[in-house]
């Protein structure tokens, strides 16, 4: 496989982007948890999905047990 080079950044990247955060606004705890269940909301698919994935390539034929069925992964 082919490694490709990284792309040249842009000469006007770095005066596009935003210096930080504003630090005249306080997070309120409130706001945190708030942001924290979002993260957890939209990630635990994702990292439950890996999980099995990563699982299920140890698989190396099909075995039932019980009413599950684990079947190796396509390559």
């Amino acid at each position: 496989m082919e490694r490709r080079q990284p792309l040249a950044i842009s000469p006007g990247w770095a005066s596009a982007l935003p210096t930080g955060p504003d630090t005249r606004i306080k997070i309120t705890e409130e706001y945190a948890k708030l942001v924290a269940r979002d993260a957890y909301f939209w990630a635990w698919p994702l990292v439950n999905i890996y999980n099995r994935r990563l699982t299920m390539a140890q698989v190396k034929e099909a075995v039932r047990a019980g009413p599950l069925v684990f079947a190796p992964l396509k390559s």
